[in-house]
């Protein structure tokens, strides 16, 4: 039997279906999947979001300033692959890719963004990603934007291949069918909810989604319509930055959410505010059948591609009065529940069948 690592820096619980059901497709190929990864940095660390299965393979993952070390060189020497997450800060990478030109190497695939889109592009950085995206046995795009920048940046066509990224959504999909009138009454009067005045935020609570810009704009909002309450999944460092609001009664907070609570929300709130970072939270939206309230940042992660604006996404400009603006004009406009559509997904199954074919193709090469 062959065998393959995938490498990463930690893994996420919203990862662990992904790799189970990849593991066992590439297996039904005669391919072992192992993944290695390190812990979690202290911001992720505070979403709560990660995990430890038991067939995950602890190795060390060196943070020092720019530079994201692995060190799992040892795991996969004499493996027939590896994967590695697109970064050009990554030494091993980088010294694996060397390896492979030098014709003594293992099969190499990088997965990920492959295009800068969450940070101010770095020209060593995105000099060193060029350099090994042409050298990549296979490059494995989160979405079709990152797997047009390979192309336009010379990498061969048969080389890249369309991941689109998501998450596993069954257990949501099915949690919103079975959900009853009697669930959801209960839920909006523990909460006292009235749901033409309820918006809801879901995911890690970071810089990155501009926790302070939401602060503001509730602010904002109590002055004006102080009946408008917030529901919130999840939890990360800027937290703190609700408090004010929690404690007039603004925002409902409810740490980490699972898939019932999910629905719960989705069966109450008429909109999911988000003025930083949209990236999985666009699959969920969809299969929630909720539009998605944001801004014109331009930090926004691959996955938003799979939302239409002026129907699934909306984005007010830059600052928070606009943002306070779109929200507003959202609620008004929003039509009932009942006449809601939502656009496609992508499946968790597409993707795992895809990323396998992709490195059994690797592997072949």
């Amino acid at each position: 039997m062959k065998t393959v690592w995938i490498v990463q820096p930690y893994v996420p619980r919203y990862r662990i279906p992904l790799f189970e059901q990849l593991g066992a497709q590439l297996s039904t190929a005669g391919v072992e999947l192992r993944v290695a990864a390190g812990a979690a940095n202290d911001v992720q660390a505070e979403r709560g979001d990660e995990v430890r299965p038991d067939w995950l393979v602890p190795m060390a993952w060196t943070r020092f300033g720019p530079a994201q070390i692995s060190h799992a060189r040892r795991l996969y020497r004499g493996a027939d692959g590896v994967v590695f997450p697109h970064l050009g800060s990554n030494p091993e990478l980088s010294a694996a890719l060397i390896a492979r030109t030098l014709g003594r190497g293992t099969p190499v695939g990088v997965w990920g963004h492959i295009k800068t889109y969450v940070d101010d592009p770095n020209p060593l950085d995105v000099a060193i990603e060029r350099w090994q995206l042409h050298h990549a046995d296979r490059v494995f795009a989160y979405t079709a934007g990152g797997a047009r920048y390979a192309s336009d940046a010379g990498v061969e066509p048969g080389k890249i291949v369309t991941l689109n990224n998501t998450v596993d959504t069954h257990q949501l999909k099915e949690a919103i069918e079975i959900l009853d009138d009697r669930e959801v009454l209960d839920f909006q009067s523990r909460y006292n909810l009235v749901p033409d005045r309820t918006i809801a935020y879901i995911g890690g609570l970071d810089e990155s989604k501009r926790i302070d810009m939401l602060a503001e704009t509730l602010d904002r909002l109590w002055e004006l319509h102080p009946t408008v309450k917030l529901i919130v999944g999840g939890r990360g460092r800027s937290a703190g930055l609700l408090n004010r609001a929690e404690v007039r009664g603004q925002v409902i907070r409810l740490g980490y959410v699972d898939e019932k609570m999910k629905a719960l929300i989705a069966s109450t709130a008429q909109i999911l505010v988000n003025p930083g970072r949209v990236g999985l939270l666009a699959v969920e939206a969809l299969v929630m059948g909720l539009p998605v309230a944001t801004t014109q940042w331009p930090y926004h992660a691959p996955e938003v591609e799979y939302l239409v604006e002026g129907e699934t996404i909306h984005s007010s400009a830059n600052d928070a009065e606009s943002f306070l603006g779109l929200i507003l004009e959202l609620l008004h406009d929003q039509p009932p529940k009942a006449f809601r559509t939502t656009g496609k997904a992508p499946l968790m199954s597409d993707m795992v069948a895809t990323f396998a074919r992709g490195i059994l193709a690797m592997l072949d090469r």
